[in-house]
């Protein structure tokens, strides 16, 4: 009881005590009977006693049921001792029992609050990935799931949980591995499964999760699964694409060296007394030689690129010094096959924001392309426009024999080549690594590059460069 409500009980009984004597005075002084002045007096000891025992039997029940919720809150918190009755305890002994009541409620309350707050971030980390998380329950039907299982079942109407592992998934794989984690084994596999944007590659991992909480008897603890996917099909990818690299390298460089050694070996048995037959074979040894060369060196090229160890140096670059030094380079080859390279660069071109060797490397790669492949005595067109304020297109058109359709999306790929009819002549084959280097430098200096071709009659490839307009041009 508080001290405010104890305080106007005082006052209510001692009211209720001194009324009646008050009321004997008053007919005392008004000349009333003497039988009723003294019934009024015997009216205060009795209200007294009746006020005595009702506060008395108003105190012990209010002491009976702070003894019934103290009991109950010990056993809720854990506490075995035994509490006291306090029918008979002092009202002292009754404040010290709710202040420690008190004392542990906060305590838990505290306990509760970081518990809950370590779940929170646990789910906040788990739900950070992109991995998916499931747990099922040992019949396996979902009890939880992380941001990521949400978003790869999003196209499914029904919420995750309450749902069954068998209308999740029809992998027999996945099936397998949870019903070895309920029977309490751990199990990986890689699992492909087929998503509207292609095939993917998972790997998958069932483990048993056992519920040790210590009020659970050993015959009443249950078994959850934990199910976890793993999107691994770029790193696969990665993988292939790497073998794929070694094996085709192996292909292009067995080639030249193949040659090499047989020119050797008949240099070194049968031609010594046929001069034209020597020089022959050297010319053949110098060929595959200059071939091997200049594989090693778009090898090394490629690989830099795609390791990311060229980083992008931007500045203020010429484009007029680069283009000469180009054409200058390619003059012996067109020369032989009667070519002609036009060049149309409009003033404000003159100058680009862009990384040196890099726009070098692409506009290289892409000329030596249309001199291989264009019709002999045609023009091979470079051609610069500004987009708009600061992107710029650059294009390299040949007129020659072009791509089929059906080839178009992989001419960017490693030692990739189109047909024998596009290839021509192996004096005029290339490394088939051109064009990847090209595709891995536009990359690098966050461009874009596409090709536009219609077979027999020419090919146009399309670079833009994004933020390679100077706002100020030479005059």
């Amino acid at each position: 009881m508080e001290p405010q409500t104890k305080g106007w009980s005082g006052v209510i009984a001692l009211a209720a005590v001194w009324t009646p004597t008050a009321m004997a005075m008053v007919a005392w002084w008004s000349a009333a009977s003497p039988a009723f002045v003294l019934v009024l007096l015997a009216l205060s000891p009795l209200v007294a006693t009746v006020l005595l025992v009702r506060r008395t039997r108003g105190m012990r029940a209010s002491e009976q049921r702070l003894n019934r919720v103290l009991t109950r809150l010990r056993t809720t918190l854990g506490d075995e001792a035994t509490t006291d009755a306090l029918g008979e305890d002092s009202e002292e002994r009754l404040g010290q029992n709710v202040a420690e009541l008190v004392r542990r409620s906060n305590q838990a309350s505290a306990r509760i609050g970081g518990l809950s707050a370590t779940v929170d971030e646990l789910r906040a980390v788990i739900d950070a990935g992109d991995d998916i998380d499931l747990v099922f329950d040992a019949s396996g039907t979902v009890i939880l799931a992380n941001r990521g299982a949400n978003e790869f079942f999003a196209t499914t109407p029904k919420p995750l949980t309450g749902r069954s592992i068998e209308d999740l998934f029809i992998q027999t794989e996945i099936l397998d591995l949870f019903a070895a984690a309920a029977q309490g084994r751990t199990r990986r596999s890689e699992v492909r499964i087929t998503r509207p944007e292609g095939r993917r590659i998972f790997h998958a991992l069932a483990a048993p999760i056992e519920l040790t909480h210590a009020e659970l008897r050993a015959q009443d603890r249950e078994r959850r699964v934990y199910l976890s996917l793993e999107d691994v099909s770029d790193y696969q990818s990665a993988i292939q694409a790497r073998t794929d690299f070694v094996a085709s390298l192996s292909h292009e460089l067995r080639t030249p060296l193949a040659s090499i050694k047989g020119a050797l070996e008949t240099m070194h048995e049968a031609v010594h007394d046929d001069p034209a037959m020597t020089l022959r074979l050297v010319q053949m040894i110098a060929n595959n030689t200059d071939r091997l060369e200049a594989l090693t060196a778009d090898v090394l090229r490629l690989s830099r690129l795609e390791a990311e160890e060229t980083r992008a140096e931007i500045t203020d670059v010429e484009t007029a010094p680069i283009l000469e030094s180009l054409v200058t380079l390619l003059d012996p080859m067109c020369a032989e096959r009667g070519l002609t390279i036009a060049i149309d660069v409009p003033p404000e071109l003159a100058i680009v924001r862009t990384d040196a060797h890099l726009f070098e490397l692409i506009l290289k790669n892409l000329l030596e392309n249309a001199s291989k492949f264009a019709f002999e005595a045609t023009t091979i067109r470079v051609r610069a426009e500004r987009l708009d304020s600061a992107t710029s297109r650059w294009s390299v058109a040949d007129e020659g024999m072009g791509i089929p359709i059906n080839q178009q999306q992989r001419i960017f790929e490693r030692f990739y080549q189109v047909d024998a009819a596009r290839t021509g002549a192996p004096k005029r084959r290339g490394t088939g690594l051109g064009l990847a280097i090209v595709k891995n430098a536009v990359t690098a200096l966050e461009g874009s590059i596409r090709v536009e071709s219609v077979w027999k009659q020419g090919t146009t490839m399309i670079v833009e460069l994004p933020g390679s307009v100077k706002t100020t041009t030479l005059a």
